[in-house]
């Protein structure tokens, strides 16, 4: 059965949605010849949850088929939320799946669009950072972005690079959403894990949907099923027809009760209206500094003036933390404890922290909301970069302002912070640009020779890295507290 109405209703604490055909008889099996690692082509009806409930357990609401429906009948009908089951809800309420209540390590946090709007997300997994750099652990990234046309452009632009034996693309469309289908086999050193990806939109061509499902073998094809016949989108984001209009994190709501007293408590998210942030050029003058951290793992380029540097890494706990400084006088920008904040000075610092899903985190943590008047956290893209930004104005009874980002690249290898102090000056948005216009990953391993802090600069364009012969006068450092890389038995999957 189709999707009439892309709607769940709640009947009887009994959660329903009417779905399409089974995920198994959509997705088949590749056309080449399965591997001996590989499921069966077609499992039993019989191992598919959803189809041992009884016709007695749909609600009176659910519409009757208008028409037959089509391949696998065990899989077709209103679909029944299995036991051991939760339905996720990302925190715009926009889209909504089903996972298995073994998936406990959850992130319902929005990202952030290039136009710096929010992406309604949701990951879940056993363990996110085991499924996001392995294939050792089974989980889904389901994402909800503008509308797109072009499905095979967002299948290449989000599916795997690497990590997988076998791979092929095939139409997909369950009567709600229409597109294409990716399935990726014999992943790992095992050969046994599949990686899915659906691209999919609604006929109102409202959005585009991203759906990621990653499974370790055979025996998880039924909840690859549920997941499949399972992911829409709420009441609130199919409301209306066309372009989705930008999604706005949604209000909170928690009850609590015992035996004598309920107490309710509403938590409301309060936007405060803030000036949309200056946008960026993408390019940094010629006569600004490039520079990179001893590390290797970040570069930025600041104006020429801020002559006063510190590329060494940080201790975090143990952890080296790779780290830029400059400024045109550092003591007075990075003042010691103790020492009274004059905020008189521009600087920048670039650092790389372990990566976090929770950008509000680090913001909270270097927040100078005591000395300066803090505006609302917005979203903000810094090349590949995407995260939140947060600006401090009047710091310290002055004109200064101070730009604090939180920022995630594509490959979730670490969180990046940057901390941008710019009095009052002529030349304040020229520095602005320069220096968030350039602040990036290398793209080097750091355990790795590191590089010097020269690169080469095309005038016009973000400076790339210039790796000389000479080794570091300091020696390689430990791993960055980011995921720990994945173990020889189980290959890295790359994500595009």
């Amino acid at each position: 059965m189709n999707r009439p109405g892309l709607i769940r209703s709640v009947i009887a604490a009994v959660f329903v949605v009417a779905g399409p055909t089974s995920a198994l008889a959509q997705a088949g099996t590749p056309p080449s010849e399965p591997s001996p690692n590989e499921p069966a082509p077609n499992e039993p009806a019989s191992s598919e949850p959803a189809s041992s409930e009884p016709a007695s357990s749909e609600p009176a609401s659910a519409a009757a088929p208008t028409s037959s429906p089509g391949g696998n009948s065990a899989g077709a009908g209103d679909f029944l939320l299995p036991a051991g089951w939760r339905v996720l809800v990302d925190d715009t309420n926009t889209i909504s799946v089903a996972v298995p209540e073994t998936w406990s390590d959850i992130d319902t946090a929005p990202q952030s669009n290039p136009d710096g709007t929010l992406r309604p997300h949701i990951d879940a997994a056993t363990d996110l950072g085991v499924f996001i750099d392995t294939f050792d652990a089974p989980g889904l990234t389901f994402l909800a972005v503008p509308y797109s046309a072009e499905t095979q452009t967002e299948m290449s632009r989000y599916g795997l690079t690497g990590g997988c034996r076998d791979q092929v693309v095939q139409p997909y469309d369950d009567g709600a959403f229409a597109g294409l289908q990716g399935i990726w086999t014999a992943c790992g050193t095992s050969g046994t894990p599949q990686w899915h990806q659906v691209v999919a939109s609604p006929a109102s061509q409202s959005f585009t949907l991203i759906l990621q499902v990653q499974i370790t073998g055979p025996a998880e094809l039924a909840v690859l099923d549920n997941i499949l016949r399972s992911f829409n989108f709420t009441p609130q984001g199919g409301a209306a027809s066309g372009p989705m209009a930008p999604p706005t994190l949604e209000p909170t709501t928690s009850t609590t009760s015992d035996a004598t007293t309920t107490t309710t408590t509403t938590t409301t998210t309060t936007t405060t209206t803030v000036a949309p942030l200056p946008s960026l050029s993408g390019t940094v003058p010629i006569d600004s500094r490039p520079l990179i951290d001893d590390v290797g793992a970040l570069r930025v380029s600041v104006p020429s003036a801020w002559t006063e540097t510190d590329t060494s890494p940080r201790d975090d706990d143990g952890t080296v933390q790779p780290w830029i400084a400059a400024s045109t006088d550092l003591e007075a920008f990075l003042p010691d404890d103790g020492v009274a904040d004059t905020f008189s000075v521009p600087g920048v610092v670039v650092t790389a922290l372990g990566h976090t899903t929770d950008l509000t985190a680090p913001l909270r943590r270097f927040s100078y909301a005591d000395e300066c008047t803090a505006a609302a956290e917005q979203p903000i893209r810094v090349g590949e970069l995407t995260g939140l930004a947060q600006v401090f104005s009047d710091c310290g009874g002055t004109g200064t302002r101070i730009t604090n980002l939180a920022l995630n690249p594509p490959d979730r290898s670490y969180t990046v912070f940057v901390l941008l102090q710019l009095p009052v000056s002529a030349d304040a948005s020229s520095a602005y640009d320069t220096v968030l216009s350039s602040v990036a990953l290398t793209g080097i391993d750091p355990d790795s020779t590191a590089p010097s802090t020269v690169v080469t600069t095309t005038p016009g364009a973000i400076p790339s890295v210039a790796i000389l012969t000479a080794p570091p006068t300091t020696s390689t450092p430990a791993a960055i507290g980011a995921p720990t890389s994945p173990s020889t038995s189980s290959p890295a999957r790359t994500v595009g």
